[in-house]
């Protein structure tokens, strides 16, 4: 019923980094290494990732603007959100640079989708270590 939707939207908003302030801290982080690379881009005239950039950090604002618009199924869409980011970097990854770089993407993603975004106060140092060099990957 809808009691057992709502159960797991807060499972996921305590246990799986689901909640609104979490999701903003994440993309926050990666939102800033976007526009980073996207000036970079700018600096180096290489329009094209200035595009992806810009298309980019575009998303990334929606996303956290939807935000809490997809309760009580935001504990899947999320997961799934994760998986797809995961696989899609993995495949960029790898199409460009190898298998090493996209094998190194899945378990950056890994870490931080099955174990990192769980609430552990004494882990937060290893998990924002984490997602630095996974923005890094991405």
């Amino acid at each position: 019923g809808s009691w057992q939707l709502w159960a797991l939207q807060a499972w996921g908003e305590t246990y799986c980094a689901l909640s609104w302030e979490a999701q903003l801290a994440c993309r926050v982080t990666f939102g800033t290494v976007v526009l980073l690379q996207g000036v970079l881009f700018a600096i180096l005239y290489q329009w094209a990732g200035v595009a992806v950039c810009a298309a980019t950090f575009g998303c990334i604002l929606l996303r956290q603007l939807s935000d809490g618009m997809d309760r009580p199924w935001g504990w899947l869409l999320g997961i799934l959100e994760g998986l797809l980011l995961a696989f899609g970097a993995a495949v960029l990854n790898f199409t460009t640079f190898g298998i090493r770089w996209a094998l190194a993407t899945l378990l950056f993603t890994s870490v931080r989708q099955f174990g990192l975004a769980r609430s552990n106060v004494n882990g937060f140092r290893l998990a924002r270590f984490i997602t630095i060099p996974l923005n890094a990957v991405l």
